[in-house]
C-alpha cells in the first residue's frame, strides 16, 4: 500500500501539488517531495520523483534521485503512485 502524506496543492502552471509517500510494505520507507503534474491542454497527469537540477547548454536538466533501473518497472511504480494520489485526492476532497 502507498500512503500519501504532506500533500500540498500548488496549482502553478502544470505543477498541481507536492507530496510524499510512505511504503508500509518496505518497512515504512518514505520518499519525500514528489511532484504531481497536470496538463489541462491534453488532460495528462504524471508524477516526478525528487530530482537533481543541473544547468547544461543553457537549459535546466533534471536527473531523478531514485527509481528502478528497469524502465517498465519504473513506469509501473509511478502509475501506482499516481493511482494512490488520485484516490487520496478523491477521498480528501469528498470528505
Amino acid at each position: 500500500m502507498i500512503e500519501i502524506f504532506n500533500f500540498k496543492e500548488v496549482n502553478s502552471g502544470m505543477i498541481a501539488a507536492n507530496f510524499s509517500i510512505r511504503l508500509e510494505k518496505w518497512g515504512n520507507f518514505c520518499i519525500y517531495n514528489l511532484v504531481f503534474f497536470k496538463n489541462t491542454d491534453n488532460n495528462t497527469k504524471w508524477i516526478a520523483v525528487p530530482c537533481q537540477k543541473t544547468q547544461k547548454e543553457d537549459r535546466m536538466k533534471y536527473f531523478p534521485c531514485c527509481g528502478y533501473e528497469d524502465l517498465k518497472m519504473n513506469e509501473q511504480f509511478k502509475k501506482s503512485i499516481l493511482d494512490a494520489l488520485e484516490d487520496y485526492i478523491l477521498n480528501t476532497k469528498g470528505s
